[in-house]
């Protein structure tokens, strides 16, 4: 959303009046806009996440759609036509690819989603193959030599594309938006997320990931962290980690994401650690009982129970956070 600065007059003109109010009409349209496709992003998740292969032709109407659905959920469907192997999707995505430009020079489609259908492409293509993933290294590895083969970039080239992008976005510009996210970044978080989803514990070993600077993503190198562990070990993991925090910014919204996709364990676990704090509420901060909140909240467990226990907790910004379901909020995008 666009945000307009305040100017202080001691008089305000007809005219500037009118061009006030049609500066909130734009921007209401643009919110209705935009809130038309935040209403789709979570279900438009949630049929790869359920692996729901009926729900694959929608996923490419929404591809294919004009204009092209805004970058945020032209990213989600990306993502979850690549996590379904939904190869029947590789037109559409063609077709962003390949939309080049306007007659007046100006991307038809938004470069962030080219760059994220490019990675995207590049996933189905590697994982086409019909065989179950059983966790066979020799598959994970042949899968994972088809991803850079198709990608045409080497884990050399990934690594200074994401390199100069980081410094990039580091730069303070007084820009309203940072850099576009290249290829490389993309390509980055969908090995992390092949890795986490690969029923090969190693993968994170195999050569072509070992070089991969994950780091430098902080979503990313999330994944890859949690890639070897078993369920059970990641919902205990993130839940520790999230009781830690002080305040929720994108990385802790992204474990909070990763937890509540676990569906019970993540709601479980959560619960344990919860009732922990309960009995120390002095040695966690505001941040980590709302981040819990959230896992409780989104992944839909018995376990979501509890939030009525915590809406009557002394400190009132606590029992608020347990009233609103704490922080559970989808995050759109790779």
């Amino acid at each position: 959303m666009q945000t307009y600065r305040r100017f202080e007059v001691v008089t305000i003109t007809f005219t500037a009046a009118c061009f006030l109010l049609f500066c909130a009409a734009g921007a209401h349209a643009q919110i209705g806009y935009r809130a038309h496709d935040e209403e789709r992003l979570r279900p438009t998740r949630q049929a790869a996440l359920q692996a729901d292969r009926t729900r694959i032709p929608g996923l490419i109407a929404i591809l294919q759609e004009k204009p092209t659905p805004t970058r945020f959920l032209a990213e989600t469907t990306l993502l979850s036509v690549a996590q379904l192997g939904a190869t029947d999707a590789l037109p559409a995505i063609n077709a962003l690819i390949q939309s080049g430009n306007d007659k007046n020079g100006r991307a038809i489609v938004e470069p962030n989603v080219v760059h994220a259908a490019i990675a995207a492409r590049a996933r189905l293509i590697a994982e086409a193959d019909d065989s179950p993933d059983t966790g066979d290294p020799a598959q994970a590895q042949a899968k994972l030599n088809r991803f850079y083969t198709v990608l045409e970039e080497t884990p050399t080239q990934i690594n200074a594309g994401l390199l100069a992008y980081s410094s990039a976005a580091a730069k303070p510009t007084g820009a309203d938006v940072g850099p576009q996210y290249p290829v490389e970044l993309y390509a980055v978080r969908m090995l992390a997320d092949m890795a986490y989803r690969s029923a090969f514990k190693g993968f994170v070993s195999l050569p072509g990931m070992t070089s991969i600077n994950f780091d430098l993503d902080p979503r990313s190198a999330l994944k890859v962290r949690l890639a070897p562990l078993s369920e059970a070990e990641r919902a205990k993991w993130l839940v520790q980690d999230l009781s830690h925090k002080t305040v929720t910014a994108d990385t802790e919204e992204a474990e909070i994401q990763l937890a509540s996709e676990l569906g019970t364990v993540g709601s479980a676990a959560a619960a344990v650690q919860l009732q922990e704090m309960d009995q120390n509420p002095t040695h966690y901060g505001r941040a980590a009982f709302n981040a819990l909140f959230g896992v409780l909240s989104a992944s839909g467990g018995p376990e979501r129970a509890l939030l009525k226990h915590f809406e009557q907790n002394p400190d009132p910004f606590i029992a608020e956070y347990a009233r609103n379901g704490g922080t559970s909020d989808f995050i759109a995008g790779y």
